[in-house]
C-alpha cells in the first residue's frame, strides 16, 4: 500500500475510534488492527500529529512523561 494512502487511511480510522468513543493507545490499535497494520509506535505520532491540528484530540501526556 503507498505510504501516504496508508498515513491517510490510519489518521481517519483513529478518528472514527475516538468518535465512537475516548480511547487509549492500547485499545486504539487492537480496534484498527484486524481492519489495518498498526503499532503503538506508530499510532502516537499520528495522535500527537492530530493533536497539533486540532482535531479535537486530547493527549494526557506529553513527550517528557514518557
Amino acid at each position: 500500500m503507498d505510504t501516504q494512502l496508508k498515513k491517510g487511511l490510519l489518521e481517519i480510522c483513529v478518528l472514527a475510534v475516538l468518535k465512537k468513543e475516548d480511547s487509549y493507545g492500547y485499545k486504539i490499535v487492537k480496534d484498527i488492527s484486524p481492519y489495518i497494520e498498526i503499532s503503538e509506535s506508530t499510532l502516537y505520532p499520528i495522535l500527537r500529529r492530530l493533536e497539533t491540528a486540532n482535531a479535537s484530540v486530547f493527549i494526557p501526556w506529553s513527550i517528557t512523561d514518557v
